[in-house]
């Protein structure tokens, strides 16, 4: 009777543990947020950096992995971008 009874109290505590657990994922921000892409219009003077530093949020890893994730969008090879074209630039957005 006695094991059944701290059998009974361990298993509570898991599934307590479990119910914070979901309810602490279920209000993470990031979890709402979702991905888009923007059109860029690149203008005389404009930087790939400069253009990325206005997007880049928290949920990329760093900034030199969304340049990576930029140029592979745009299928550009170098950092370099030539004013009076577009760029497409993908983001987060909050829901």
């Amino acid at each position: 009777m006695k094991g059944r009874f701290i059998i009974i109290i361990i298993l509570s505590v898991i599934l307590v543990s479990c119910c914070i657990s979901i309810t602490v994922l279920a209000s993470d921000p990031q979890v709402n947020n979702m991905k888009k892409v923007d059109s860029v219009y690149i203008q005389k003077g404009d930087t790939l950096w400069e253009i990325a530093a206005q997007y880049y949020t928290d949920e990329q890893e760093s900034m030199d992995d969304f340049i990576i994730e930029i140029k592979n969008c745009n299928q550009l090879t170098s950092d370099t971008i030539h004013a009076g074209r577009y760029i497409i630039i993908p983001y987060y957005e909050s829901q």
